[in-house]
């Protein structure tokens, strides 16, 4: 019988950004290195699959009580049941949480950050609830544990004092390359982009920083350091942005600030090759997927000096403090020059080589099961 592995399908709804990303890419390298084995992803309802083969298959709920439970709780207490009709011998946990009511299933959990210990008063408040509830159980109860950073790693022992079992970075599309001069152009004037500018892409969400970036941002375009230049936002709306809202739609018109919402991963290159540099002050990150993506296409970087941040970002990067004065030195810093566009120190996983470290934890189970 081949080896079955189940995962958390929650991480595939929607637009594929940050955890999406991250798992989709893992799933797709895990196909090629484990062509005999069997993937059941579980989610509430439909989803489309990180990988089109006769080996995925889609599991989803068909009760009609069921489909009104939220997302988590649907996870937590009615996914199980799926798992054990399956007879799955593996369930990765991709999405941070495991199911209740498994059954003897060997488990591993990927962890992206401590998001809800570190900078609490950033989430959701139901998601602040889901990890205060579950998080902590679920990492004890989990047979392995993985993470996408040492800095993750190591806030995992401070926090909860559990090891990770494996580091799993991750990469980026080979398609995070400097671009040419025409298909730059060509991007910019989609996007209506004429004047020089800086990009930042993040969802909206208090951690990301992204109030007091704009805030520094017109600050010092009144105090005339910044004349000829726009703030380019790319990224989905997320929660707790009532005052980032007002402040773009009072410069709707202005030009200085332009809101590009949700950009596939095909375009961004060009965005963040056209661009002066990429800010990214986050307050925390597990990693910093976004700061790689702009090394690897050759443009000066200015983010948050944290640990997490240094990992994705190599020695090349403007590194500053989250605050307003931070942003403002790193924005001045990089004026006069004081930046690295090399490559060289650019980090450099590749999803097959994060595919093959999940799949040794896998195997691992196996060898725990039998």
């Amino acid at each position: 019988m081949k080896l079955r592995i189940g995962i958390d399908g929650r991480v595939f709804i929607g637009n594929k950004t940050g955890v999406g990303h991250y798992v989709s890419e893992l799933c797709k390298a895990l196909d090629r290195v484990l062509p005999d084995v069997k993937f059941y992803i579980y989610n509430r309802d439909k989803v489309e699959l990180p990988v089109s083969s006769p080996n995925w298959i889609l599991r989803t709920e068909s009760s009609l009580l069921k489909k009104k439970l939220p997302n988590i709780l649907w996870l937590k207490f009615a996914s199980g049941f799926l798992c054990r009709r399956d007879r799955i011998n593996i369930y990765w946990g991709a999405g941070s949480f495991l199911p209740f009511f498994l059954g003897p299933v060997h488990t591993v959990l990927t962890v992206y950050d401590m998001v809800y210990k570190i900078v609490p008063k950033t989430m959701y408040k139901f998601n602040l609830l889901v990890f205060r509830l579950f998080f902590k159980q679920d990492a004890r109860k989990a047979m392995k544990i993985t993470t996408i950073s040492r800095g993750t790693s190591e806030r995992l022992k401070e926090n909860l004092d559990l090891d990770s079992d494996a580091i799993i970075y991750p990469s980026v599309n080979e398609r995070f390359v400097p671009q040419g001069k025409d298909k730059v152009r060509d991007c910019l004037k989609k996007y209506g982009i004429t004047k020089p500018y800086f990009l930042s892409v993040a969802t909206w969400e208090p951690r990301k920083n992204l109030l007091l970036l704009l805030e520094t941002f017109l600050r010092m375009k009144r105090n005339g350091e910044l004349d000829d230049y726009s703030l380019v936002l790319v990224g989905g709306h997320g929660w707790k942005n009532k005052k980032l809202t007002r402040i773009l739609d009072e410069n709707n018109e202005s030009q200085d600030i332009l809101f590009l919402g949700y950009v596939a991963d095909e375009v961004l290159p060009s965005l963040y090759s056209g661009s002066k540099a990429f800010l990214f002050p986050s307050v925390y990150e597990g990693f910093g997927i976004p700061v790689l993506e702009a090394r690897k296409c050759g443009i000066p970087v200015i983010t948050s000096d944290i640990t997490e941040l240094r990992e994705a970002g190599g020695n090349g990067c403007i590194y500053i403090s989250p605050t307003g004065k931070g942003i403002r030195d790193g924005i001045a810093r990089l004026l006069k020059g004081e930046f690295n566009t090399s490559h060289k120190d650019v980090p450099n996983p590749t999803w097959d080589d994060g595919a093959k470290k999940l799949a040794r934890i896998f195997m691992d189970a196996v060898n725990c099961i039998n």
